[in-house]
């Protein structure tokens, strides 16, 4: 009876670190954004933010592309997006953008919940595609939209 309650005790005590670590990168993350928003962006006005979007990839690099935590912004004229490891901050000026969809599946990837999918043209002219794992995919497709007209 002691094992069992020393194997439960431990399982217990695990789901308890590990929550306690989520929340000490959520609050990391938040810290991180403000940062970010108030040295990059100040005086810009701000329509949606969120500081744990998991990107997706662009179609543009293929299908090896690792998935990513990172800020994601909706500012008057360009969606930004700053990952929260190494690698490079890119922006879609809203002008470029060609479509936004919802799928659940995105270079291989799938996620249980609709994404936020925007279809747009880089700096070359090309056109590309990005998805990221938002809170509210459908508020974030209704405010694009809304900035875009």
């Amino acid at each position: 009876m002691t094992t069992a309650l020393w194997i439960v005790g431990g399982v217990l005590g695990l789901f308890l670190l590990l929550g306690l670590v989520q929340l000490a990168v959520v609050r990391w993350a938040r810290r991180r954004a403000e940062r970010i928003v108030a040295s990059d962006y100040a005086g810009c006005a701000l329509h949606r933010i969120d500081p744990l979007a998991n990107q997706f990839g662009r179609r543009s690099r293929g299908l090896l592309q690792v998935r990513g935590n990172g800020l994601l912004l909706l500012l008057d004229d360009r969606i930004a997006f700053h990952p929260l490891a190494r690698g490079e901050n890119w922006e879609i000026p809203l002008e470029r953008i060609l479509g936004l969809s919802d799928p659940r599946v995105f270079l291989g990837k799938t996620y249980l919940r609709p994404l936020l999918a925007i279809r747009f043209r880089d700096d070359e002219g090309e056109e590309d595609e990005a998805a990221w794992a938002v809170r509210d995919p459908e508020g974030w497709r209704r405010d694009i939209e809304a900035r875009r007209v």
